[in-house]
This record gives structure tokens, sequence and C-alpha cells, in this order.
């Protein structure tokens, strides 16, 4: 991966993380609402790598919490 292309994927992790976060904090997203992939990637406009960087951060932040996935 070139520089140039992981330097915009991390500024599209921390953008996503921002908005994310932000919405949290704000009450816009509601405790137990969950956090689908496709959904943030369409509503964010970024790829699926940087929204699961981001979700990742969230969950370490202790903002979101991980789920088994469900059928």
């Amino acid at each position: 991966m070139s520089r140039k292309k992981a330097s915009d994927q991390m500024n599209s992790s921390a953008q996503g993380y921002e908005t994310l976060r932000q919405e949290i904090l704000s009450g816009a997203l509601k405790p137990g609402e969950p956090l689908k992939e496709r959904d943030l990637v369409a509503r964010l406009g970024i790829s699926r790598t940087p929204v699961r960087e981001a979700l990742r951060r969230l969950v370490a932040d202790g903002l979101a919490e991980m789920r088994p996935r469900r059928s």
C-alpha cells in the first residue's frame, strides 16, 4: 500500500471515529443501537476498513460493544 493511500485510510478512520464518537456522546446514537458496518459505510462515505478501525477504537474507548453477528 502506498504512503498516500495508507494516510488517506487513517484519515478516513479518524474521521469516522470522530463522527461516531460525537453522535454517541450527543445522544444522536442511542445506547444499544446497532452500528451496522454496511450502513455506516454508506452514511459516512468511507470504505469498510476505516469503518472497522473506527468501530474498534469506539470499543476500546468503552463507547461501543462488539456483539456476535445474529442471523
